[in-house]
């Protein structure tokens, strides 16, 4: 008889224990309604603010849209015209192209003008929007001065240091991982040399080659993960500042063009390999990979008590609430933002 309680309460915690995905957001209605049913075009990021809000990057419709507490949407940045102005102004009287990469530091909204090889960021309390990266005109220039005189590529991907210090800028076209430091605005070169290659296992990262890295992750250690996109590799740069890889070509399991990442509450790498339709976990500490969502195979199924049953297609970007462990994604071919309890 006790055995049976003992098995019926294992089964029980395992049950709790169990992993699920929900779609909290994309449909077919304009702003203005619930979020699970307001349609979100190819949406390239998914962030929250202090409040509970949350903000998406719509792709095509170059605009943000605002989640908020109560689950209804509105249009927060965006006229929804491809272009290039308004600093100073309201964002939702602001142009930008392809927006990309939402991330929230200190009351500000950054985010990646790609189209226009900006980074943007909106005040949150006004709802100001300014450059902070970038002239607007695709180049290379500016290392060591003001970032906002500093031209990029092909900008993309963004990230903040776990102190919000630091602004990380992927430039995947051009090649290069550049940093903003927030308090001074002055750009400095992380990794990437403009050229295209593998960097030498352990060596230096300044001036390394790079195979269009797309985003990056810095860990509480000081540890800068570099996800490179057309490289299908996994690289790290130590404190120390040498490169390593972690996964790549002939390395399993094989990755096929890996976005974005987040750091979980263990210090592990939980990240997308896009065209599998997967998030992967990485743990630094043992060298183990796995596997939270999805099949391999890009597709729209959704099973909400079977996270690696569920497929993905090609998902971009990730949020993670460190009080929950929630994981938001950006499921971005499927016009949708998923949300993994674990």
């Amino acid at each position: 008889m006790r055995l049976g309680k003992l098995w019926v309460g294992l089964l029980l915690c395992g049950l709790l224990d169990a992993a699920t995905i929900e779609k909290v957001a994309g449909g077919d209605q304009p702003p203005g309604g619930p979020a699970n049913v307001t349609s979100i075009d190819k949406p390239m990021g998914v962030v929250f603010d202090q409040n509970g809000n949350w903000y998406i990057p719509e792709w095509h419709r170059n605009r943000i849209i605002k989640v908020d507490t109560r689950g209804i949407t509105s249009i927060f940045a965006g006229r929804g015209d491809s272009g290039y102005g308004g600093d100073g102004g309201l964002a939702t009287k602001a142009s930008f192209g392809l927006p990309h990469d939402t991330v929230i530091g200190n009351g500000i909204l950054y985010f990646a003008d790609t189209k226009n090889a900006a980074a943007r960021a909106i005040d949150l309390k006004t709802g100001i929007i300014n450059t902070v990266a970038g002239t607007g005109v695709k180049g290379y220039s500016g290392d060591g001065g003001p970032a906002k005189d500093a031209k990029f590529n092909f900008l993309v991907g963004l990230s903040l240091s776990p102190d919000n210090k630091r602004l990380y800028i992927a430039d995947m076209n051009g090649g290069r991982i550049r940093m903003v430091t927030l308090a001074t605005g002055i750009v400095t070169p992380i990794s990437g040399n403009g050229t295209s290659g593998v960097p030498a296992e352990g060596a230096i990262a300044l001036g390394s080659p790079l195979v269009g890295p797309r985003g990056t992750r810095e860990d509480s250690q000081g540890n800068l993960y570099i996800f490179e996109q057309p490289g299908n590799a996994l690289l790290v740069i130590n404190k120390e500042g040498r490169i390593h890889t972690i996964l790549g070509p002939g390395i399993e399991p094989a990755l096929n063009q890996p976005k974005e990442g987040v750091i979980d509450r263990k210090g592990d790498l939980i990240f997308i390999d896009s065209n599998h339709g997967m998030v992967r976990k990485y743990s630094p500490a043992t060298g183990k990979i796995s596997v939270l969502v999805g099949t391999g195979e890009n597709g729209n199924q959704l099973i909400p008590d079977d996270p690696l049953q569920t497929q993905l297609n090609q998902p971009h970007f990730l949020y993670l609430d460190t009080a929950s462990g929630d994981i938001y994604i950006a499921d971005t071919f499927n016009d949708r933002i998923l949300r993994l309890r674990q």
